[in-house]
This record gives structure tokens, C-alpha cells and sequence, in this order.
């Protein structure tokens, strides 16, 4: 299991920093352009987020003695100077996450194309976490620190409860390997007995593995 945090609006305070560089637009939108006359400096000096600052501080004493958790970065941005920018925020801010626990794409609104089941998403921002949770993984709205510390702990025992997917899916291809051994013995063994229609058997296996392989 792995706690994947967004960083601007959670771990950083975006909005005030678009204010105090004057790099909004009349509408109140981004002015991507004075953004990039900026550059990565505008991503790598970017302050924390107070509220965000408290969670992380939170989540780093809570893993202290779970290291079957991990702790990395989910955030988004298209320009190369932004993921510059980031890489070297988080290199000052973050050392105990690794470049290794750090996704950044191009569109927040895709993350659910790179999510996984076992990432919970910590994201401010609504329809982010809505497209997380309908591609089926796990996702908390950032609001504050308390509240969402305590929804990212209650996610994570649910997923303590879930099936052992993992041994299921072992389980299953030993079974598909004595079916396939079945098929071709050509005595009836005890511990290899004939199998009816193994193919049919087989391509049955086959989905069901594709289906758990999908939940690993």
C-alpha cells in the first residue's frame, strides 16, 4: 500500500503564490504564461502548505513502524520547467520520498490513468478524486490536515480486510499449470488426474488470472 500526495494545493500553497507573483488572469485562472517566463524557480521556491505541512508530519510519524507502506508523490504538471521546479522542491522539502514513489504527469485530470489499486490519492482538487475512485482506486479529498489523515487511516484498514490477491493469483496459475500437465499425461495419476475439455478449462483460468492480475 502506498499513500500518494499531490502537491499543489496539499503539500504546497499554490493560490498564494500565484498571487504574490501576479500570475493570475483577469478570470482568476493561471496565467500559464507568466508562469513560464518564471520558470522552475516559480515550482522549487514555491511555500508549504500549512494544512499540508501538519498531514505530511502526521503521515511520517504513522509510518515509522509500518514499512509495508509507502509514502510518495502523485501531481501533475505539463511544462518541463514545473517538473524541474517540483523535483527540486521536493529534493529540499521531501528527502525521505524517493524519485523512485514520485509520478508527475502532464494532466491532473488523468491521474486515474496512472493510478493503481493499491495508491490511495491524496488530491484537492474534486473531480480528480471522483475519476480516481470510478477507475476503481482508492482516493481522499484533501480539506485539512486532522480530517484527512483520518479518511487516508480508514481506507488503509479497509484494504488490511481485503483478500490475499496475491495468493490468490499464485494459487490459481499452480492449478492452471496441473491442468496444462493433465492434458498431456497419458496415465491417471493421483496427483495429475484427466482433465474434460482442458482448453475450454484453460482459456477459463487465463481470464480469471487476467482479472486478478489486474487487482495485484
Amino acid at each position: 500500500m502506498k499513500i500518494m500526495l499531490d502537491m499543489d494545493g496539499v503539500l504546497t500553497d499554490y493560490d498564494s503564490w500565484l498571487d504574490y507573483h501576479s500570475a493570475r488572469k483577469e478570470n482568476g485562472k493561471t496565467n500559464w504564461g507568466k508562469v513560464a517566463k518564471i520558470g522552475a524557480s516559480f515550482w522549487s521556491n514555491m511555500p508549504w502548505n500549512v494544512e499540508g505541512h501538519r498531514l505530511y508530519n502526521l503521515i511520517l510519524e504513522y509510518l515509522k513502524d509500518k514499512p509495508e507502506i509507502g509514502l510518495g508523490i502523485h501531481s501533475a504538471i505539463g511544462m518541463p520547467c514545473g517538473k524541474i521546479g517540483k523535483y527540486y522542491w521536493l529534493e529540499k522539502n521531501c528527502p525521505e520520498i524517493s524519485k523512485s514513489m514520485v509520478k508527475l504527469d502532464d494532466n491532473g485530470h488523468f491521474k486515474y490513468k496512472t493510478g493503481a489499486f493499491d495508491e490511495i490519492l491524496v488530491d484537492d482538487k474534486q473531480e480528480n478524486v471522483e475519476n480516481y475512485v470510478a477507475a476503481g482506486f482508492p482516493a481522499v479529498l484533501f480539506t485539512n490536515a486532522k480530517d484527512t489523515f483520518d479518511n487516508i487511516l480508514r481506507i488503509i484498514d479497509e484494504y488490511s480486510k481485503r483478500p490475499d490477491y496475491k495468493e490468490i493469483l499464485r494459487l490459481l496459475k499452480k492449478e492452471r499449470e496441473c491442468v496444462i500437465r493433465a492434458e498431456h499425461c497419458d496415465r491417471n495419476c493421483a496427483n495429475c488426474e484427466l482433465v474434460e475439455k482442458p482448453e475450454a478449462l484453460i482459456a477459463m483460468y487465463d481470464q480469471v488470472i487476467e482479472a486478478y492480475s489486474k487487482l495485484v
